[in-house]
């Protein structure tokens, strides 16, 4: 296990978490479930989404789609989420629409690289840390590069081509790293990235390039590659672990990263299929999309 070594918490601290579920609405309940059994045990508990939330990336009715991602931010409001980072499908429906989205998000969405050009300004904040159970936790979200696609070019450019954002691809890892640094500066005790930039090789960094160029992170929780990471050990610049994890695709998986009293750090997949769901929450949904 990756043994801190700043404070430990008095209880264990449990972080759920999934990435990509791309408008699929049966983890949900589940995940509402898990949720409610670990505040049984603990009432350490935070929910965190990877990204790729609003949208199906295939063209069709679903829910997020339907209502250009407004019907999944009440049921993520109704759970009760905490942080989240932009997906570069949830860039789907405009800019405009993602921020409006975002105002009526309860949870908090982070993002250190996605940068308005004119004004040197970053609409979303980078980082956020919180307290609990005794120890500071820092977030950091970084979204990948791989969002100007030419399907989204309309959304980042002007008429004449002229780009008007920016993901900061060329200084990717630098951009985390002042983030993480601020972050352990206002007291993080645990600093995890939310990643939306995936393990495999796309044609920009991946999760394992900004590791390998950083450092003072203890945990990436990744998206956008769909891969099943349950706990995978990567170095970082100095050498030092760090944990990575990603649960797949359309609620396959919930993830479930445990900090426990000693320090240690691990992660898990939590197969839906093993869950009970929270029936309020299935009614709940039905409400929602009757609604659209």
């Amino acid at each position: 296990m990756v043994m801190a070594q700043q404070k430990t918490p008095s209880q264990k601290v449990v972080i759920i978490y999934e990435n990509d579920p791309h408008s699929t609405l049966s983890g949900y309940p589940k995940l509402a479930g898990l949720k409610e059994l670990t505040i049984s045990e603990t009432p350490n508990v935070m929910v965190v989404s990877g990204g790729d939330i609003l949208a199906d990336f295939m063209p069709g009715q679903k829910l997020g789609n339907r209502s250009k991602g407004a019907g999944i931010i009440k049921i993520m409001n109704k759970i009760g989420y905490d942080y989240i980072v932009p997906g570069n499908h949830d860039f789907d429906f405009s800019i405009e629409n993602m921020q409006e989205n975002f105002k009526n998000l309860e949870a908090v969405a982070l993002c250190c690289n996605f940068k308005e050009l004119a004004s040197g300004q970053f609409p979303l904040p980078g980082y956020a840390v919180r307290s609990i159970g005794g120890i500071r936790i820092g977030f950091v979200g970084v979204t990948t590069p791989k969002t100007i696609s030419r399907q989204l070019m309309k959304y980042f450019a002007d008429e004449e081509g002229n780009m008007l954002y920016s993901f900061c691809e060329e200084n990717l890892s630098e951009i985390v790293q002042q983030n993480v640094d601020k972050a352990r500066a206002e007291g993080a005790d645990y600093v995890i990235v939310l990643s939306h930039l995936g393990d495999k090789a796309n044609g920009s960094v991946t999760s394992l390039d900004l590791i390998a160029a950083t450092n003072g992170i203890d945990v990436v929780l990744d998206a956008h590659a769909h891969s099943l990471i349950p706990d995978q050990r990567v170095a970082n610049k100095d050498g030092k672990e760090v944990v990575l994890s990603s649960t797949g695709l359309k609620f396959t998986n919930i993830g479930y990263l445990t900090i426990g009293t000693d320090g240690s750090i691990s992660t898990e997949l939590v197969p839906v299929d093993s869950l009970e769901p929270v029936a309020s929450v299935q009614e709940y949904i039905d409400e929602v999309e009757k609604e659209f």
